[in-house]
């Protein structure tokens, strides 16, 4: 699937909140690349040392960073029901291409529970499918195989790559502003 930053962009800036709701409810991964460029990538997962700042600057001979946005949702390339996996082959649900990726890195389930620390119940559950670079929500590295509750503005991390799980309304306050970057 192509990347879907400039189209919901565009929607983000002329529709009203419950319109661009409308035309693109769901949930996303909205997130800044290390760098812009993504080319065809070995199946080697780099391993990578994150700094204090949880980030790596652009490489000299690299374009600077640039937005990508993920809708979670299966796509007719992977077939395992009940889970949307993340990764950088291109069989999974959701793909990103970048080398401190793992070609199956993560999946999403609908979380069927209520919490029981309160708060907004959890919209999926996130969990590292045993991933080099590890996999994180809100800066707590995951257990591997072991599902975590992800809800609305939560942060993740998928090795080196940031962002943010949003809905479709906070995704359209977030294009408008791109403060949180």
């Amino acid at each position: 699937m192509s990347d879907l930053y400039l189209p919901l962009k565009a929607a983000a800036e002329k529709l009203d909140e419950a319109e661009f709701v409308r035309r693109h409810g769901g949930w996303y991964i909205f997130c800044r690349m290390p760098d812009a460029q993504v080319s065809t990538l070995p199946f080697v997962t780099q391993l990578h040392t994150i700094s204090a700042d949880g980030k790596l600057p652009p490489e000299p001979d690299k374009p600077a960073p640039a937005e990508r946005i993920w809708r979670v949702e299966k796509s007719p390339r992977n077939s395992w029901r009940g889970r949307i996996s993340v990764g950088r082959a291109t069989n999974n649900d959701i793909v990103i291409r970048h080398e401190s990726v793992s070609k199956l890195h993560a999946h999403f389930t609908p979380a069927t529970t209520e919490p029981t620390t309160g708060g907004p119940p959890p919209s999926y559950l996130l969990t590292d499918a045993g991933s080099s670079n590890g996999t994180e929500v809100n800066d707590t590295t995951l257990t591997a195989d072991v599902p975590a509750p992800i809800r609305n503005r939560d942060r993740v991390a998928f090795g080196l790559i940031n962002g943010r799980f949003l809905d479709a309304a906070t995704l359209r306050s977030e294009l408008n502003s791109l403060d949180w970057f």
